[in-house]
């Protein structure tokens, strides 16, 4: 069914949903289709047939947006899979690295809570990359900032 319905969007979930009516009249069973084992591994167990009244939802990746800003090769907001945990240093690397004049030892998270008052976690990025020290997981909306170091 997902063929003549035009194909799969560009950047489809992991799973295809099928919600099927019970015969009895009772709640509505919910079958999870592996998407990746379906169409890229071609597993034919997964390929469910469909019954009438059967519902057939494929959720798009729902997205995390990520600002890296300051001393980086390419500052710019990043969209991540939300299921796909970004860290301070994999930010970073998504900006393309540091900069030669970054000020690795005074990286912010600079992060917006719900009630909207600000929170700057510090970051010592030099630390992170020896294994010395954990490399905080972001949040939507979480701001990177990797200053410039003054000689």
């Amino acid at each position: 069914m997902i063929s003549p319905a035009g194909g799969l969007d560009a950047e489809p979930g992991k799973q295809i949903y099928i919600f099927r009516q019970n015969n009895d009249g009772g709640e509505a069973q919910r079958l999870a289709v592996d998407l990746d084992r379906l169409v890229y591994r071609a597993e034919a167990a997964l390929n469910v047939a469909l019954a009438p009244g059967d519902i057939v939802y494929v959720p798009n990746i729902e997205k995390v947006r990520i600002f890296v800003s300051g001393a980086v090769r390419n500052p710019n907001l990043y969209e991540v899979p939300r299921d796909e945990p970004v860290t301070v240093l994999k930010a970073v690397t998504l900006a393309g690295g540091t900069t030669d004049r970054a000020a690795e030892k005074k990286v912010q998270v600079i992060r917006t809570r719900p009630d909207g008052t600000r929170m700057i976690l510090p970051v010592d990025l030099r630390k992170v990359k020896q294994g010395k020290s954990e490399d905080p997981v972001l949040e939507r909306d979480d701001l990177v900032l990797v200053p410039e170091a003054f000689f």
